[in-house]
């Protein structure tokens, strides 16, 4: 029966020390070797894969700055857009224009006649007369005659009164109408302008020269007019547009944000490191830690090997599988008293345990030399006498596995043997030939000694 444990396993590869250093620098090596090529061979492909990374990297950042640009874009269509809605809610809701009503529009008429006396030239006074009346409708249409008018109408806004107030030239006639909701309100604003006309003459005589303004026709009337419907309707529907174009770009801008957010889940690239010292020392480390594995392994092997197919017995725990006891200590034929003193007490204890009186030491081991020979015998007459002096036990010697007759009687005749063996030394062999005399002669097997010279 052959035996192999770890415990066993580890001490015949540590034994071993040339063997173990051989096998592990070997295998350190070459794995050092691989690794080396390793490094060489990621370097390239960890290079390449860090190219694309900051490729893709670079295409990612720019998409992200792309989604950024387009909604500050957006933000400034929105700015203008809800500056357009608001403008144009507050002229829906405060402009007179819009809340007129095109059945029922309160116009104050008022016709001035622009006299030039002075001139006797029929053409000239044609030509002037059409440049006095100009003047004046440009001031009402153009100049400051509403801001003169909100002066004194506070309750007016300037901008406003310009879609209400309207003036042409006919001939030589100044045409002025006002429009308004409220007949009250038109009737105060004519007074006012026909006030503000009036002081402005003084201006225009400076560049025109001397002339008169007479008010000729002066009236308030109702009328309609359903164009107004259609451009308060335009309006409107402007008001409804700037509305929608407002809302449309808070829409766009919510959906970049969504995109934006998708995109940097789903398209972000995974983190590739530049392969760079550490991760060379990584590599190396690995390799050279599965070299120090497989050399161990090996050695392992090795052992196995030696164990099963191997010729000479290298652990006692052939001997405890057996249920043999095996003394702890090994014996050194030329060692210290000391050990020599436990060993026989340990056997004389067991053989009174045992009422053995006759003990056989059966050496299962070749003959290696004849020094080795003269020590070992040496060793084991001295322990005799000491048992016999010390125990009053009888000790005989031999070598059944030697084939010698003599050492078979003293085996057959004894209480109780005890077996010397040599690892790395005693045979399977020789053991398997002793235990067969064993067993044939009913012979008892007290203990088990490891020596050596």
């Amino acid at each position: 029966m052959r035996v192999l444990t770890l415990k066993s396993m580890m001490t015949g590869i540590l034994q071993k020390k040339v063997r173990l250093i051989c096998v592990m620098l070997c295998s350190l090596c070459l794995f050092g070797l691989i690794g080396l090529k390793e490094v060489k061979q990621k370097q390239v492909v960890m290079d390449e894969a860090y190219q694309l990374y900051q490729q893709k990297l670079e295409n990612y950042n720019a998409k992200l700055a792309e989604y950024d640009t387009t909604k500050a874009m957006l933000e400034q269509n929105l700015v203008t857009a809800e500056a357009q809605y608001n403008n144009q809610k507050e002229y829906c809701d405060n402009s007179i224009y819009m809340r007129l009503d095109s059945s029922a529009i309160q116009v104050a008429e008022m016709q001035f006649m622009v006299k030039m006396d002075e001139v006797e030239d029929p053409q000239e006074k044609v030509a002037r007369i059409g440049y006095v009346g100009s003047n004046y409708a440009n001031y009402i249409t153009s100049g400051d005659f509403r801001k003169k008018v909100c002066e004194q109408m506070p309750e007016l806004k300037e901008e406003y009164l310009k879609e209400i107030v309207s003036s042409w030239v006919s001939g030589n006639l100044v045409i002025v109408n006002i429009s308004h909701f409220d007949r009250d309100v038109v009737e105060k604003i004519r007074d006012v302008a026909k006030e503000v006309i009036k002081k402005e003459t003084s201006d225009i005589e400076k560049n025109q020269g001397r002339h008169e303004l007479i008010l000729i026709n002066d009236q308030i009337v109702t009328r309609v007019d359903s164009g107004i419907l259609n451009t308060q309707g335009n309006s409107l529907n402007a008001l409804r547009n700037f509305a929608t174009a407002a809302n449309d770009i808070k829409k766009n801008m919510l959906t970049q944000d969504i995109d934006k957010v998708t995109y940097a889940e789903e398209k972000q690239p995974d983190v590739v490191y530049p392969f760079g010292k550490k991760g060379k020392i990584a590599v190396l480390i690995k390799d050279l830690v599965f070299g120090g594995i497989l050399g161990v392994v090996l050695l392992a092997f090795m052992e196995l090997c030696a164990v099963v197919f191997g010729k000479k017995i290298r652990s006692m725990d052939y001997f405890t599988a057996l249920d043999i006891p095996v003394f702890e200590k090994v014996i050194k034929a030329t060692g210290n008293d000391e050990e020599s003193k436990k060993l026989i007490t340990d056997i004389i204890l067991s053989a009174k345990s045992n009422n053995a009186q006759n003990i056989y030491f059966e050496s299962v081991s070749p003959v290696e030399d004849q020094k080795t020979e003269e020590a070992y015998q040496s060793f084991l007459s001295g322990t005799g006498e000491r048992l016999q002096k010390e125990g009053g036990i009888t000790v005989s010697c031999g070598r059944v596995s030697g084939g010698e007759d003599e050492s078979l009687h003293r085996m057959a005749e004894s209480d109780q043997i005890v077996l010397w063996v040599n690892k790395n030394v005693t045979r399977y062999a020789d053991l398997e030939n002793v235990f067969a005399y064993i067993k044939r002669y009913h012979c008892k097997v007290m203990q088990v000694v490891e020596w050596r010279v």
